[in-house]
């Protein structure tokens, strides 16, 4: 058996193994829940970033920054096409900045640099914390350093 088919034959099967789990009691709650599998609301993890019929899903807290005139931005309702963060950017990177902020910092271990921070809120964009170029989730520091001032972050 060449490795192509093997392969296809174990994809197939654990396919079905799958779909028997997911038929097995439909896919109410209560049977995800009995397998372990948690339900989890979307809407409450992430925001959606809309702009001439394109979005993209973002995690919430990622938003460090959003000016006044630019709130329309954020979906309540998205019913648009749907596009990968990159190419969203790529389209619309004249109202969006993108901050880099290290892990430390996102876990809320150190605070984020106000400095820089403010050097980007005066651009007039959206200021995004990312990580390697990709959206993350940033924490507010439970207890700050000496007199750090803390960045109140968009919930």
């Amino acid at each position: 058996m060449t490795y192509h088919l093997f392969r296809q034959v174990r994809v197939t099967v654990l396919s079905v193994a799958l779909l028997a789990i997911g038929l097995s009691d439909g896919v109410s709650a209560e049977g995800l829940s009995r397998r372990g599998i948690v339900s989890i609301d979307i809407n409450k993890i992430t925001d959606v970033l809309s702009s001439n019929g394109d979005s993209t899903v973002i995690p919430k807290r990622c938003v460090l920054h959003l000016p006044a005139g630019l709130e329309n931005k954020i979906a309540r309702k998205p019913n648009q096409k749907y596009a990968k963060f990159s190419e969203f950017y790529r389209k619309n990177q004249t109202w969006i900045f993108k901050m880099e902020i290290t892990m430390a910092e996102a876990r809320g271990d150190t605070l984020i640099n106000i400095e820089k921070l403010n050097r980007a809120t005066k651009l007039g964009k959206v200021v995004l914390a990312v990580h390697n170029g990709h959206p993350i989730a940033v924490r507010t520091p439970m207890k700050p350093a000496n007199d750090a001032q803390i960045v109140e972050i968009r919930k």
